[in-house]
């Protein structure tokens, strides 16, 4: 098996004659190393769970940060990219990357992870195969050792897998959510109805558990209790008072699933 520090020998002979790693070999190293963070993100968030889950993400980050630098500077290779076959090196020297380039492309990921992975999308339109972090660090991705057909076909097949899962998973969370867009428009609705009971404290002095009472403050009635059929569940709302404020609740339904449903509050 290959190891993870290679030797001079072989280092010079990649620098004359290398092939660029393909967009699924890369996706699937990527993939890897995720999982690895993730995995061991999640055995300290066990350790160190009494801190803050601001402290953790934090640290987890700077760790994924350390982990991609330290294994992408000099000879040495993450664990997707010794298992893949592929490694990173400098653009224009073709050699090993150094401390700081190594730690751009690092930062580069987390940029990546932060907007969706646009940024690896790159590498669809570079005839160098470049992304987003290979810009910022100057590298670029070549393939260490020749591959079968067998392993070529396997990694296609488990490439296409993995990206068509990754757009489909992006897609449905971050573009397009039409239950996340339903809950929004709930919590805007409970909103509303925050500001009906300011009218009807203004009013009457008092705040109100009565929908009722709020729909004939609201101008049109009849469009309020509109509203309130399609984002809540009638017997899953509350409104609860005190002399000083109030709580609203409910629960946020989908049309195209009943089964879907989110708690949203509002408390005063």
């Amino acid at each position: 098996m290959e190891p993870l520090v290679q030797n001079q020998h072989e280092q010079i002979k990649q620098e004359n004659n290398y092939n660029l790693a393909s967009l699924f070999e890369r996706a699937i190293a990527f993939v890897i190393d995720l999982m690895l963070w993730l995995t061991v993100s999640s055995l300290i968030y066990q350790i160190i769970k009494a801190s803050s889950v601001k402290t953790y993400l934090v640290f987890s980050i700077l760790a994924f940060v350390l982990y991609v630098t330290i294994f992408t500077m000099g000879p040495l290779k993450t664990l997707g990219k010794f298992l893949l076959g592929i490694k990173v090196i400098d653009r224009k020297t073709k050699r090993n990357l150094s401390f700081g380039r190594a730690l751009l492309r690092a930062i580069g990921y987390i940029i990546n992870l932060f907007t969706a992975f646009i940024g690896f999308a790159f590498v669809l339109f570079s005839k160098k195969r470049l992304a987003l972090e290979d810009l910022l660090a100057g590298s670029e991705v070549i393939s260490t050792r020749q591959k079968t057909g067998s392993e070529m076909t396997l990694i296609t097949i488990f490439g296409t897998a993995l990206i068509l899962g990754v757009a489909y998973f992006i897609y449905n969370n971050m573009i397009f959510n039409p239950y996340k867009a339903m809950k929004a428009s709930a919590e805007k609705q409970l909103v509303k109805v925050a500001y009906l009971e300011e009218l009807h404290k203004e009013r009457y002095g008092v705040y109100t558990t009565d929908l009722r009472r709020l729909a004939l403050i609201s101008g049109d009635a009849v469009q309020f209790q509109r509203d309130m059929q399609q984002y809540f569940r009638p017997t899953d709302f509350k409104i609860g008072i005190r002399e000083d404020g109030y709580y609203i609740e409910g629960r946020a339904k989908d049309n195209a699933d009943p089964e879907k449903t989110s708690m949203v509050y509002f408390v005063k």
